[in-house]
């Protein structure tokens, strides 16, 4: 119970970091699959 504030202050800052690098790579993988999927449905007309 005396290390519980600092476990969770850990997971927190590793928490915060993870959410900035992952978020711009989730934002790109977005972005891309949006453009295949319009390329695709120009090729298809």
């Amino acid at each position: 119970m005396v290390y519980l504030p600092d476990q969770t202050g850990l997971a927190r800052r590793i928490n915060h970091t993870s959410l900035q690098v992952v978020y711009p790579v989730s934002r790109f993988r977005q972005y891309f699959l949006s453009l295949c999927l319009f390329f695709f449905l120009w090729i298809s007309l």
